[in-house]
C-alpha cells in the first residue's frame, strides 16, 4: 500500500520587489510541527533598514505637523492683536471726531479723514488674518497628508518582514520539496 497524507498545504516564498531572497532559517526535512511554529525565515536586513528610513520620516512629517500648529498659534494671536488693535483706532477716531463743537473745522475734517483711514485699516487687518487662517490650514492639511503617508509606508514595510517569516499553518510533518 501507498502512504499518503490526508491533508497537504503548500508554502511558498513571499514575493519581494528588487532583490533575491535568504533563507535565514530553516527547520529540518521530517521534523513535526505545530501550528504556528517557524518553518522558514528569509533575510529582513534590507527591509529592517528600510523600516528605520520609514519610521524617520513619519518622526519627521509629526514634528512638522507640531511646528506649523505651534506657530499658527502663535499667527493667530499676533492677527487677533492687529484686528483689536485695529478696532481701538476706529474707536479712538470716532470719539476724535465726536468733538465735533471743541476743534476747528479743519482739525474736524482730519478726524474724519482719520476715522476712514482707522475704518479701511481694520478691514484690511480683519481680511489679511482670514486669508492668513486659510493659507495656514492648507499648508497643515499638507503636511498630515505626508504623515499619513509616511505612516503608510512603515506599515506595509511592516507587512512586509512580517511576511518574511513562514508560520505553520497546522500541525503536521515537514516535507522539503
Amino acid at each position: 500500500g501507498e502512504i499518503r497524507p490526508a491533508k497537504s498545504v503548500v508554502l511558498a516564498a513571499p514575493l519581494q520587489a528588487g532583490g533575491e531572497l535568504q533563507i535565514v532559517k530553516l527547520v529540518k526535512n521530517g521534523s513535526a510541527v505545530k501550528k504556528g511554529d517557524l518553518l522558514v525565515e528569509f533575510d529582513a536586513t534590507q527591509l529592517q533598514q528600510r523600516l528605520l528610513e520609514r519610521k524617520s520620516e513619519l518622526k519627521t512629517a509629526e514634528g512638522e505637523i507640531q511646528q506649523v500648529t505651534s506657530q499658527q498659534s502663535i499667527n493667530a494671536e499676533q492677527q487677533q492683536t492687529d484686528v483689536m488693535k485695529a478696532k481701538y483706532d476706529v474707536e479712538r477716531a470716532k470719539l476724535d471726531l465726536g468733538k465735533r463743537d471743541l476743534v476747528s473745522r479743519i482739525e474736524y475734517e482730519g478726524a474724519k479723514l482719520s476715522l476712514a483711514d482707522a475704518e479701511q485699516r481694520l478691514k484690511e487687518v480683519e481680511a489679511k488674518a482670514l486669508s492668513a487662517k486659510a493659507g495656514a490650514e492648507a499648508e497643515l492639511t499638507g503636511k498630515r497628508r505626508k504623515r499619513d503617508k509616511a505612516k503608510f509606508d512603515v506599515e506595509r514595510t511592516q507587512a512586509s518582514i512580517d511576511a518574511l517569516h513562514l508560520l505553520a499553518p497546522a500541525d503536521g510533518t515537514i516535507n522539503i520539496l
